[in-house]
Order: structure tokens, then sequence, then C-alpha cells
């Protein structure tokens, strides 16, 4: 989980993360952001943007950041089931405010 004010209206979202979902394949992970101000029970359908591990086991949302980079508010999402050119070697995912 994480919070920040990721789109600069001055609230915060929150972010949170579903590394076992399997929207995206078995265990692909998905993470949600909820914009603007959250209170009781939170359904994925209640998230103004949602992200979606792309490969079965990338584990999406397994660790998540969220704050100021060189002045632009910034997300980053881990996935260490990412497979590349190794075995499950990971990866991690920047994304700046005009992404968001």
């Amino acid at each position: 989980m994480a919070i920040a004010d990721l789109d600069g209206d001055g609230t915060s979202e929150l972010v949170i993360g579903a590394p076992g979902n399997d929207q995206g394949g078995g265990g692909a992970g998905v993470v949600y952001v909820f914009s603007g101000a959250v209170s009781g029970a939170l359904l994925p359908s209640d998230a103004s943007m949602t992200l979606v591990g792309q490969t079965s086991n990338d584990g999406a949302g397994s660790s998540l950041a969220a704050g100021v980079l060189d002045g632009v508010p910034t997300l980053v999402v881990g996935t260490p089931g990412y497979d590349d050119s190794w075995s499950n070697e990971g990866a991690a995912y920047l994304i700046q405010r005009s992404g968001l």
C-alpha cells in the first residue's frame, strides 16, 4: 500500500497492490489506484486506475512506493516474478504523473 498525491489535485491517492490477482494471467498481479476521499470498503470497480501485470507470476504490486521524484509525482510498482532474459529476475516500473 502507498499513499501520495499522484495527480496533483491536493488530495492523496491510495494505491493498493494485489500481487496474487489473476487478471493478467495466474499470479500476474494488479495495482489499484483510488482517487479522492476514500472511506469504507473498497472494491476493484471503485479504482480510478488499474495496472495489470504483464504475464503470469509477475506478482505486480508486491512492493509499492509513491512520492515525488525530481519534483514529479511518482509511483513505483515492483514485479518480483517478471521474466525477461533470466528466470524471475523481477522488474520495477517507475510511473510519473504524466502517465498517471
